[in-house]
């Protein structure tokens, strides 16, 4: 798999989500060494509310993570005590309160905000890295628009 060239005219942010890092608030990092037990020991960390995985994996959501003035609500997803993948998703101005309130043209307004804060940090997709990928979605499964970070391949 070939692996994209990152531009040059990036910002600190964008060269560290470059190379698998993502930088949080007060100067924390997420990165493919990060464990579980140092991320419940950080800031972040210990305001994340954990939910259920499968055997030997483990996830932790914290919302209002604020990334280069956009607040998103962030889930950590761990396997046997390693950091696997991070899942991020914009909040929106009046975002709906029930699926009542959901629209199809709503969450591709998410979707496009997301592609367009990543394109502004890391150029064109593909985000594809030696130490994993970057991507964005649309799951019509669940409903929602995402974005994240596989470390691995």
């Amino acid at each position: 798999m070939e692996t994209t060239k990152v531009p040059d005219l990036l910002s600190a942010f964008g060269r560290s989500l470059a190379a698998g890092r993502l930088m949080l608030p007060e100067g924390e990092l997420l990165e493919a060494t990060t464990t579980e037990e140092a991320f419940l020991a950080s800031k972040l960390g210990r305001r994340t509310t954990p939910a259920k995985g499968g055997p030997g994996h483990r996830n932790h959501h914290a919302r209002e993570v604020l990334l280069e003035g956009t607040s998103f609500v962030l889930g950590a997803y761990f396997h046997d005590g390693r950091i696997i993948m991070i899942i991020l998703c914009a909040g929106l101005p009046n975002d709906p309160r029930s699926w009542d309130e959901w629209s199809l043209e709503r969450e591709m307004e998410r979707k496009n905000l997301h592609d367009s804060w990543l394109r502004a940090r890391l150029g064109d997709p593909p985000w594809s890295f030696s130490w994993g990928s970057i991507w964005s979605d649309y799951d019509a499964r669940s409903a929602g628009s995402s974005w994240g970070i596989n470390f691995g391949r």
